[in-house]
Parts: structure tokens; sequence; C-alpha cells
């Protein structure tokens, strides 16, 4: 629905809050985006996986059924 002329400036201020509020979550998580860019290069997946895909291939390799060793901390012993 076009909005009217008159309420344009309006539109331009609300417009103006969104884009720096973008920008400061965006300069928020800026470390995180970069780490999943690692992640991904050093993968060889993309920046669209989770980043639970790339740890996980980053320390399981292409391995979908790795052997886990369990440690009971309370009496050393694992299963």
């Amino acid at each position: 629905m076009p909005v009217a002329i008159e309420l344009w400036p309006q539109v331009v201020n609300y417009c103006k809050w969104d884009v720096i509020a973008t920008e400061k979550v965006f300069n928020h998580l800026k470390g995180d985006w970069i780490a999943r860019q690692i992640l991904a290069d050093i993968t060889g997946m993309t920046v669209n996986d989770t980043t639970n895909s790339l740890t996980t291939r980053l320390i399981f390799g292409n391995d979908r059924n790795p052997k886990l060793v369990y440690t009971n901390l309370a009496t050393g012993e694992q299963s």
C-alpha cells in the first residue's frame, strides 16, 4: 500500500532507526560472523552451514559415527 507523501518523513525516521539497530546488531555479532567464515574455510563447507555442523566436521572430519570415550570424573572410569 503506498504511503501518503505527507507521511514520508515519518517513514524515513522509522527506517533510519531500523537501519541503525541492524548495524548495531551486526557490529555486536561481527566476531561470530568472522569465526563462522574461518570454520567454513577450514572445513570446506559454507557459511550457510550451522556452527554445529562446521565444528563437528572440524573435530570429527567425515566420520559420521565417531567412537567417543566418556570418563566419569568422580570415579575416573571410562565407558
